[in-house]
């Protein structure tokens, strides 16, 4: 099994956690990841007004891995009827926008994967390996419940490869092309007329929404990170897997890069490193609970005496790392039941 969590005891009681957005694709994902976390247990589920008082179980499946047994007979809630002190908010981002405010003023502590406030100063734009200090900008927050947001699916793994490197190396520019699965569309996804044979090199708002949230991740969390950052994206034939190829170029020669990466590992095991010129592939490499980082041939080329760039291709699973097991993740950094809170 690959799916990970940083370190929360699993000798606490668990907490009482309410999913929203229960029957969509994030929503499914995260319910099916949960039956692996002790710590926590699903005691609600919310979604329209149409579904309330209706079992999990009436609501069409589509996630791979299987419906949570003892969850199947569960009812939805309505979103105004949530109890739990913490929510899972897997809601469209309008949606978001009237009911994660609503909830934290209640004293809710919500975990959003929607992209309505991720750029809020005051909300922490959370990947918990790489910047779990930023979890401090909750004090700045006025509520009694407290609102942590995950990033883009894309960001959230290209943070991931990118602040190993960035702790070795000066930076001087970054330079990224995304391949991204239909999945990332949202069921139903992108049309089979558009995509079926075909890339399409355009996702409407996706570029520019990746270099915002990575100057946001990957800065000190008052400042943005500052380093210009380019980025391409396309929508491939693929149902599940976002993959990405990046050149980082640096202001001093490149240097043990794969070790860069394994030392990392020692504290935080997020990275499958690959050999192979064929890999990673999201076929081969994949599984349905994925939390991992694949990164494929890393590259370097020297740049005169004083400069180089490192090219590396990587993968990451955009409904789990990218999605549900990021609010997870979220959620176990917020509980501070491990040492991503301590990381600089």
């Amino acid at each position: 099994m690959s799916f990970y969590i940083p370190c929360v005891s699993n000798n606490r009681t668990p907490i009482d956690v309410a999913v929203v957005g229960a029957s969509g694709t994030v929503g499914q994902k995260v319910l099916a990841l949960s039956t692996h976390l002790p710590w926590m247990r699903i005691t609600e589920i919310a979604g329209s007004d149409t579904r309330a008082n209706t079992p999990l179980s009436s609501c069409p499946w589509r996630e791979v891995l299987p419906m949570p047994k003892a969850l199947s007979s569960l009812p939805f809630c309505t979103m105004d009827d949530v109890s739990a002190p913490y929510i899972l908010s897997c809601l469209p981002h309008d949606v978001a926008e009237i009911y994660e405010p609503l909830w934290a003023e209640r004293g809710h502590h919500v975990f959003s994967n929607a992209s309505t406030f991720r750029m809020f100063p005051e909300i922490p734009l959370l990947v918990p390996e790489i910047n779990g200090h930023h979890l401090s900008l909750i004090d700045q927050q006025k509520t009694r419940g407290k609102r942590v947001n995950n990033p883009n699916c894309s960001a959230t793994a290209l943070a991931c490869a990118l602040a190993p490197i960035m702790t070795k190396h000066p930076v001087r520019h970054i330079s990224i092309v995304t391949l991204q699965s239909v999945s990332g569309a949202g069921y139903p996804g992108v049309s089979s007329m558009d995509i079926l044979g075909n890339t399409i090199p355009h996702i409407p708002g996706e570029a520019p929404k990746i270099v915002v949230e990575l100057q946001k991740i990957l800065g000190s969390g008052d400042q943005a990170l500052g380093i210009p950052i380019t980025v391409n994206v396309h929508r491939v034939p693929v149902m599940y897997g976002h993959a990405a190829t990046i050149h980082i170029l640096l202001d001093q020669p490149a240097r043990d890069v794969a070790d860069v990466y394994r030392q990392f590992n020692q504290t935080h095991p997020i990275f499958a490193l690959h050999d192979g010129d064929d890999r990673p592939q999201a076929l081969r490499d994949l599984s349905h609970d994925d939390m991992r980082i694949h990164i494929g041939p890393i590259h370097t080329a020297a740049l005169g005496s004083d400069a180089s760039v490192i090219a590396l291709n990587i993968l990451s699973h955009n409904l789990v790392r990218g999605a549900a097991g990021a609010v997870l993740a979220n959620l176990a950094c917020f509980l501070g039941h491990g040492d991503v809170l301590s990381r600089t």
